[in-house]
């Protein structure tokens, strides 16, 4: 079972939960997508925290319980 949590960086009580198995396992293209992320969001071209020792691995995730919480009022 794997879980992730977002919250919103400007709301902490905006926030989504998902739970589910994980379906798939793909190392091939993972150096590339932390990249990407890195450059979403650390305005970064490539991710600086890279160890010779790491494997990176993109999970997919089948949703099996969706938790939003709204935001008080």
């Amino acid at each position: 079972m794997s879980q992730e949590i977002r919250a919103d960086q400007n709301n902490p009580y905006n926030m989504v939960s998902i739970r589910g198995k994980v379906i798939e396992q793909i190392t091939e293209g993972a150096d590339e997508h932390t990249d990407k992320l890195a450059k979403k969001y650390l305005g970064i071209d490539k991710y600086p925290y890279r160890s010779q020792n790491e494997t990176r691995i993109i999970l997919k995730i089948k949703p099996e319980k969706i938790f939003y919480q709204q935001p008080p009022k």
